[in-house]
């Protein structure tokens, strides 16, 4: 059971860290929990949550 990511790696429920070889692109290029993508997404859900094309 999964417990929490950061970066490139995840922690199971004990306490073990894996290196997360299974998410592909997203993990290498920017990881588990970037806090400068979160600001990013907070902010433009802030500015216009929703659209439809």
């Amino acid at each position: 059971m999964i417990s929490h990511a950061k970066g490139i790696f995840f922690w199971d429920t004990d306490g073990k860290r894996y290196l997360d070889g299974s998410s592909g692109a997203v993990a290498a290029n920017i990881g588990h929990g970037n806090e400068r993508v979160r600001d990013a997404m907070i902010e433009q859900a802030k500015r216009f949550p929703f659209a439809i094309f």
